[in-house]
């Protein structure tokens, strides 16, 4: 399913580029708060290592592997 862009006036949907698609097709609009869903930047490294000490972790390696592959069987 193709998706483009488009600006609402109050009373019409405009795509920003042209669109190719048969006529009488189905169409979702969906409507996004400008700005919605953008990530702020964060360095990666900050979450380096956080998890080292976890209870979760601790253990035989290839254990805790197969009890975890385990679980969905």
């Amino acid at each position: 399913m193709p998706a483009i862009g488009g600006v609402y006036d109050g009373e019409v949907v405009r795509p920003l580029e042209p669109v190719n698609a048969p006529p009488n097709v189905n169409v979702v609009v969906v409507f996004v708060e400008e700005g919605a869903g953008q990530v702020p930047d964060r360095d990666i490294m900050q979450y380096f290592g956080r998890l080292k000490d976890s209870p979760a972790f601790q253990g035989d390696s290839v254990e805790l592997q197969r009890k975890w592959r385990d679980e969905w069987e």
